[in-house]
């Protein structure tokens, strides 16, 4: 319905549904889509434990800062916290769909573009090997240990493909094919 010519406004919840589902079509990568996934269950829950009304006009400075600081309190099942990195990932998520509902006409609102809607992020130093480091490594006598031998080369695996330990963990025969310099894997 419309009041005095003005548009009745749109339910963010349903339009974030929506959000996904052009998303999950568009093949979004699996990681980027969790963290897609998870903003809405953290929009939903912080809706019902501030007793806020979520809605595009009261995304705001003031809801900015509620929520970030809620995030940053969330803890997991395990008790730990979200990093300043993963907080400012889902900000990010958040804008970005904020950008694209105003893409789509259904949210008339610029208040996430203010400067202190910021995406909050910290400098990570990645830790990494030298090649000398690798070289020692590899020239280790384990014969008393035997057993670190796989763990060395699953380590090396991962070194080489940059692979995390959740994926190569997943790996199976089925996803290597062997080549003329030794192995191919593809996810299946």
């Amino acid at each position: 319905g419309k009041v005095d010519g003005m548009q009745e406004e749109r339910d963010l919840i349903t339009d974030y549904a929506a959000f996904i589902d052009y998303h999950q079509s568009r093949g979004t990568s699996k990681g980027s889509l969790s963290h897609i996934l998870t903003l809405q269950t953290h929009l939903e829950q912080f809706t019902k434990r501030q007793r806020f009304t979520l809605t595009y006009y009261n995304i705001n400075l003031e809801f900015y800062g509620k929520f970030r600081r809620y995030l940053q309190e969330y803890e997991h099942r395990d008790g730990q916290t979200y990093g300043e990195n993963s907080v400012g990932n889902f900000i990010k998520k958040l804008k970005m769909f904020l950008n694209w509902a105003k893409g789509n006409g259904w949210n008339p609102y610029d208040f996430y573009h203010h400067p202190e809607f910021q995406i909050p992020e910290k400098q990570v130093d990645n830790v990494y090997l030298e090649q000398s480091e690798l070289n020692s490594i590899a020239a280790l006598d384990l014969n008393k240990r035997p057993y670190l031998n796989d763990t060395r080369n699953w380590f090396f695996l991962a070194c080489e493909t940059g692979m995390r330990y959740s994926d190569y963990h997943q790996l199976r025969k089925a996803n290597l094919k062997e080549v003329p310099n030794g192995y191919d894997y593809t996810f299946l």
